[in-house]
């Protein structure tokens, strides 16, 4: 997983556009075909690498999901709380 994450990111940077700047929720997805044994120590390779924390996901059972759902809710409202705060500093002439 760490191999795959290095390629993604490999591929933000070399697309440019400041895509690899943006904010990025990192889970592991596919839980449900394996032990949580595996599941852990996938999640903690990849958190290795990606300095981020993982979340643990299955499309296929739901497992995870509302902790996704959840970590993006606070990426936008982060985001929004930002440009507001842009807006609010802004001043014509």
């Amino acid at each position: 997983v760490a191999e795959a994450y290095r390629t993604v990111r490999d591929e933000l940077v070399a697309y440019g556009a400041g895509l690899e700047d943006k904010v990025e929720i990192v889970a592991l997805n596919k839980i449900d075909t394996m032990d949580a044994e595996l599941a852990d120590a996938l999640a903690a390779e990849l958190a290795e690498e990606s300095g981020s924390v993982v979340l643990k996901v299955s499309g296929a059972t739901g497992a995870g999901v509302e902790a996704i759902l959840d970590a993006v809710a606070e990426a936008l409202g982060a985001r929004q709380e930002q440009k507001t705060e842009e807006q609010s500093d802004w001043s014509p002439l």
